[in-house]
């Protein structure tokens, strides 16, 4: 129990008096002891369900040493799980690329930037330092297991790694089941593409006395997974140019159709896949009489 242990000096030894501060302790200290096998007692008193067995004794536990105190329950892997066929000595030369002491040099990397497995990899190389302790016993598993695949924390080419969880395992005993493990980290990291297009935007301070400039709205010209691209972005901002040039064309540069402008630029598709505006189609509707081009 916390705190149970008197501090050096509280008691005097020998046959002398008992201070009343180490009194007080023995007190707090049998009081809580008698709280916690009381509470022991109501959690005996029923047995519990079989799936609830497993958190009815790590209660019990926790009732008599403290919620701090670690339990780890056991388990076991199948010989067929991609885990167990990860960790098999032949799977390991081929996930390690044949670099037993990659999974070291990721540690000590990861170290520097993850808080927990710096506090691991303190404990791990003091142990070695003072016990002769096997730091280099790391092992890595991946979830879904694929034959002659590597590990995915080693450099990869054009080809990306399809595992979609990575492990990496301290067992200096040896793994054998059942087992038991405690997790130090865990996180999830995005793989990158090979190349990825990207874009910049910044800010500049136009002249106030200026009229805004053109905005250029465009709609993709195939909706798929990916619409845009760069080779589509920039023949749509080629397009806007060339009409814009069209667009600007006065009468004095184009004489010979300058009676029958301005004049409407309509869309037509005789396919019909797109809307579009048919102008024989008008024509025969409204009849010669009412259809007189550049009159109301």
């Amino acid at each position: 129990m916390g705190g149970a242990v008197p501090s050096l000096g509280l008691l005097p030894g020998g046959s002398g008096p008992v201070p009343p501060e180490a009194l007080d302790l023995a007190r707090d200290t049998a009081a809580t002891a008698h709280a916690r096998l009381d509470r022991l007692a109501e959690l005996d008193a029923a047995a519990p369900a079989p799936e609830a067995a497993a958190a009815h004794h790590q209660l019990r536990i926790a009732t008599v040493f403290g919620n701090s105190f670690p339990v780890l329950g056991t388990f076991s892997f199948a010989s067929t799980s991609d885990a167990a066929r990860s960790l098999r000595s032949a799977a390991q030369i081929a996930l390690l690329n044949g670099d037993q002491l990659a999974p070291v040099t990721w540690m000590t990397r990861m170290a520097r930037v993850r808080p927990d497995l710096d506090t691991l990899w303190h404990v791990v190389v003091t142990a070695e330092a003072v016990a002769e302790y096997d730091a280099d016993a790391f092992s890595v598993a991946q979830v879904p297991f694929v034959a002659g695949a590597a590990w995915a924390a080693l450099p990869f080419g054009d080809a990306r790694p399809a595992a979609e969880a990575a492990i990496v395992v301290h067992a200096p005993s040896g793994i054998r089941n059942p087992m038991a493990a405690l997790t130090v980290d865990s996180w999830t990291e995005q793989i990158p593409l090979p190349s990825e297009t990207a874009g910049m935007s910044f800010h500049y301070d136009a002249p106030s006395n200026r009229a805004p400039q053109s905005a250029i709205v465009a709609v993709p010209p195939q909706v798929t997974d990916r619409p845009w691209n760069l080779d589509a972005i920039a023949a749509t901002v080629r397009e806007a140019f060339d009409l814009a040039k069209i667009r600007g064309v006065g009468l004095h540069d184009v004489p010979a159709v300058g009676a029958v402008l301005p004049a409407l630029y309509l869309p037509l598709d005789p396919g019909g896949n797109v809307p579009s505006v048919d102008v024989d189609q008008l024509a025969v509707s409204l009849g010669p009489a009412k259809f007189v081009l550049g009159k109301d």
